[in-house]
């Protein structure tokens, strides 16, 4: 075995993992700087042995993986809020420090001082499960050696004791997971690319149901290792003794994944690999000691991946990685709010339609007075040569280039010959609409009455309206209005250029709601 150091990580003290080390109701196991467990001895404390010879078949201390270790629980005592006992479950015995440097089991508690050569309510421990000793100013630091514990006052203790909870999440995992787990190791070992063939047995949509159709891939730019978990505990538990390299780097390639890899699937994998890295490290009955250390490590590394903290890293991976594209268009999916800021309600753009906000690309839009034609900006509505036009209404292109008009009036796209005793076919106002909006309103003039500002009291906007959920958007106006005095806000909107047909008279019609 070999000493194996991973990068630090910025620390997310995730709120259930603090409860889960400072619940002192909770029972939990001792474990030395190695992992070793502690085991209660006639009397007294000490690291877990070495046995000496081969365990009968069917010795629960042949299977580290599912030896139940024993447990001990913290107890709250009156007057010492910082302070506690701790009891080994078993025998309801409490764990004391001797004046002497022994640390043993007594049958009361002493309070946090010594009575006669002994004190109990010395202990405290922070959200880490790092175990503090302390007897009025003085620190103790609590070490093993040997099948026996000492303790010895110093000013700066190294704190090597560590209270793991027992209630830990269990993280299933099956034969067909541990045999892919030591697959992957195998070829992690090998140096050979494991992108293809991480765990394809869980899956979960990471990508919201509506609209109907998306799928989660790779978005441009991407970053790998944003859910490295090894990383993020390093700066919990700092030096492993153990080599878990390969098991965590499994574990951040399948958070790396963007489709048919779920939370739950990633942490039993990473639980598998770990737990396949201790077996495969340890393979006869000699090796029971730091196959159950090692063992203890990947149960507290597998059980806090399971916790909040490994799925903040989860979904911060994701992030980094992954984005949510519509296989109907399939093209893109488009995150935007009135602002054309990046939001969670999207929608899906055809961006080789005539979607103004994206044409040919997510994101591009067309210059000022022009629109989108299958997927390529141009002209807002019709084009001859290099010049923009409408066909509706241009008496020398009229429905069609070249197509003139004599007497010169084309209304909707026909050549029309005005008679004073009958009305135009069709409306010659034109305004464009709210198509470029973006632009600042061509062809729109806005003012405030006095008593209202504009962009404060009143401001207009873009706005998106369908009548039908089914049916495309468009483009409209939007009106915001706030801070309303009694006598209300005026604001004018008046077109600037109007087209008007000799001899004819008019209806102007618009639509209006209230969002």
């Amino acid at each position: 075995m070999h000493a194996h150091r991973w990068p630090g990580a910025p620390i997310r003290e995730s709120p259930k993992m603090i409860r889960l080390m400072k619940n002192t109701n909770s029972t939990k196991s001792l474990v030395n700087e190695a992992y070793v467990p502690l085991v209660s001895r006639t009397g007294s404390l000490g690291p877990m042995l070495q046995p000496t010879e081969a365990p009968a078949p069917g010795d629960p201390i042949l299977n580290p993986l599912t030896m139940v270790l024993p447990a001990f629980y913290l107890q709250e005592v009156s007057g010492t809020p910082d302070l506690y006992d701790m009891i080994y479950e078993k025998t309801g015995e409490y764990v004391a420090i001797t004046s002497s440097g022994e640390v043993i089991l007594v049958s009361s508690s002493t309070g946090p001082s010594f009575n006669g050569d002994h004190a109990t309510t010395i202990f405290s421990f922070d959200c880490r499960g790092t175990i503090f000793v302390s007897v009025g100013s003085s620190k103790y630091e609590w070490s093993t050696k040997g099948k026996s514990c000492s303790i010895s006052a110093v000013e700066a203790p190294k704190n090597n004791m560590k209270v793991l909870p027992v209630n830990l999440p269990k993280i299933p995992i099956s034969k067909r997971d541990m045999e892919r787990a030591t697959e992957l190791l195998e070829k992690h070992n090998a140096g050979r690319d494991l992108e293809a063939r991480v765990n394809t047995d869980f899956s979960e949509p990471q990508c919201p149901n509506t609209p109907a159709g998306l799928f989660s891939g790779t978005k441009e730019g991407f970053e790998m290792g944003q859910g490295n978990f090894c990383e993020d505990l390093n700066k919990w538990w700092g030096l492993s003794p153990f080599d878990f390299e390969g098991a965590c780097f499994i574990q951040s390639l399948c958070f790396d994944q963007c489709s048919g890899f779920s939370f739950a699937g990633c942490v039993a994998m990473f639980a598998a690999s770990m737990y396949a890295s201790c077996l495969n490290e340890f393979g006869s009955w000699w090796d029971i000691l730091q196959a159950t250390a090692c063992a203890v490590q990947a149960h507290v590394f597998t059980g806090f991946a399971a916790t909040d903290t490994g799925k903040k890293l989860y979904n911060k991976a994701n992030d980094a990685m992954c984005r949510c594209f519509c296989s109907n268009p399939g093209d893109t999916c488009v995150f935007v709010d009135k602002e054309g800021k990046l939001t969670d309600d999207f929608y899906c753009a055809n961006i080789k339609g005539s979607d103004l906000d994206n044409c040919g690309n997510c994101g591009r839009r067309c210059g000022a007075d022009s629109a989108c034609h299958s997927g390529v900006c141009g002209c807002p509505r019709d084009q001859c040569g290099t010049t923009c036009l409408d066909f509706r209404n241009n008496p020398n292109h009229c429905g069609a280039c070249d197509q003139a008009c004599d007497p010169p009036y084309c209304i909707g796209g026909t050549c029309y010959k005005p008679s004073p005793d009958e009305c135009a076919p069709d409306q010659a106002v034109f305004n464009g609409g709210f198509l470029d909006w973006q632009y600042g309103f061509t062809n729109w003039t806005m003012a405030g009455f006095p008593g209202t500002v504009l962009g404060t009291d009143i401001s207009f906007g873009s706005s998106r309206y369908t009548y039908d959920a089914t049916k495309p958007w468009v483009r409209s106006l939007g009106v915001e209005i706030n801070n309303i005095p009694a006598a209300g806000h005026h604001a004018l909107l008046t077109q600037k250029k109007v087209k008007m047909c000799p001899g004819f008279n008019y209806e102007l019609k618009f639509n209006m709601g209230y969002v």
